[in-house]
């Protein structure tokens, strides 16, 4: 049984079925399946295990390290093993586990450098490969260069809120040009976070994702998911307009526009109570109850009205979104399953391997992260001619350079343990185990 176990393994951490595209990998699969040398359970699972960080940008393969390379490598003399380690590609979370793989590596990691007057330095290896990492960072005399280490290659998950928080503040500075359709919201749910894309959005998995939009389940995904997202928006620009056919129930055609409804303060209430439970919750379905208990009428009732609204109004964008979907019944089924359909559509549109998904967020990641400099630099030019003090262009810099830091360590691998979680969170909302309208703030660490 171990012979076959380790036979898979060896076939998955291969370079021919690493490069192979998500197909070809599946066909390989379903062969190893049908030898029925293993159950398909032992096959998944050894899958899954193989689905490392090492299939991130930034690492190579030969992070991967095995038992039996681990006792190679401390086989090797002291130079021949720092050597290596100092040239090569593993880093980070791999580094760290590598020098706590046996003693012998773990002393070789943590070695001292002994001067010819006696002097030792501590923690040479670890010294080395900081300056690797950051040219120039000085480890401080009570610091350990090893903690140091960890500290500049492996972000923790708390470090992703603060990553959150950088970013808005760099992009809420009073300089930075928000009126171009750029400024991108920060994210407080899981949909803002992973799903929901648009221009103001971050919606991770769907950034870089390439979809075949010729296939017709694929098309209707795209059409629920874009709907569903819509969804805020379609409501509360016809809050209005709803509430007019509201007052006038026997009306079946809206007729001309009340101007009185402008000065009704029960609905200024409505929409002002809106956006403070959209503010808070970013929850459509929150915002949708409020409106049918505010108004007094029943889903069905309020799809009816709300799609005579939005013809009344012609709103070219309003108007398409409702026109994807012609039957009232298709609106208020959504509605009333708002996750439900949320998630069949991210099932169908979205990959299922690890690799893909850690991909599509990592690009995603980097993409926002380059983002922020072109624009920051751009209006860094901008203001280059206005009289700044030197404080103010110091600060300037230091913003740009804490912006090209978050993007190198992404390209670095330094944030592969919170991509990891987020392909995780992920999983969680197609399990049913997170809502997606659950909080950054109160998920799992």
């Amino acid at each position: 049984m171990e012979d076959q176990l380790n036979l898979v393994r060896s076939i998955f951490s291969s370079d021919g079925f690493r490069n192979a595209d998500q197909d070809q990998q599946r066909v390989i699969i379903g062969q190893i399946i049908e030898t029925r040398e293993l159950s398909q359970e032992q096959i998944m699972k050894l899958y899954d295990e193989s689905q490392d960080l090492s299939n991130l940008p930034g690492l190579s393969n030969t992070s991967n390290i095995s038992v039996s390379q681990a006792t190679q490598l401390a086989n090797l003399p002291y130079d021949v093993f720092t050597n290596i380690i100092l040239t090569g590609d593993i880093r980070g979370e791999d580094l760290l586990s590598l020098c706590n793989s046996s003693k012998v590596i773990q002393e070789y990691c943590n070695r001292a450098l002994v001067l010819p007057t006696g002097q030792k330095v501590s923690q040479y290896l670890y010294r080395q490969l900081i300056e690797k990492e950051r040219p120039g960072y000085l480890v401080g005399d009570q610091e350990q260069p090893r903690d140091v280490y960890q500290q500049l290659t492996t972000k923790k998950l708390e470090d992703f809120s603060v990553m959150l928080k950088f970013l808005e503040d760099v992009q809420n500075y009073e300089l930075m040009d928000s009126d171009e359709g750029q400024y991108l919201i920060p994210p407080k749910t899981i949909q803002m976070l992973l799903y929901n894309y648009t221009q103001d959005q971050w919606g991770l998995l769907f950034r870089g994702l390439n979809l075949d939009i010729t296939k017709p389940n694929i098309n209707r995904a795209i059409a629920v998911k874009a709907f569903l997202d819509e969804s805020t928006t379609l409501l509360v620009t016809n809050i209005f307009m709803i509430a007019a056919l509201n007052e006038d129930p026997g009306s079946s055609q809206p007729g001309p526009f009340r101007p009185s409804i402008l000065q009704n303060t029960a609905v200024f209430n409505i929409l002002d109570d809106v956006n403070r439970i959209w503010e808070n919750t970013r929850s459509f379905p929150d915002v949708l109850n409020h409106v049918l208990r505010a108004l007094k009428i029943d889903l069905e009732t309020l799809v009816k009205r709300l799609r005579t609204a939005a013809a009344a109004t012609g709103h070219s964008s309003i108007s398409t979104a409702l026109t994807r979907f012609p039957d009232d019944k298709d609106v208020v089924n959504m509605w009333k399953n708002y996750e439900g359909f949320y998630i069949v559509s991210l099932n169908i549109l979205l990959p299922k391997d690890n690799i893909s998904l850690d991909k599509l967020i990592y690009d995603g990641l980097l993409e926002i992260g380059r983002s922020f400099i072109e624009r920051y630099s751009d209006m860094m030019e901008d203001y280059s001619e206005m009289e700044n003090t030197k404080q103010t262009i110091d600060q300037q810099y230091f913003t740009l350079n804490g912006l090209s830091q978050v993007v190198l360590d992404l390209q670095h691998g330094v944030y592969n343990r919170i991509i990891k979680w987020l392909v995780n969170i992920h999983k969680g909302v197609l399990s049913g185990q997170y809502s997606l309208f659950m909080p950054l703030i109160q998920l799992p660490k």
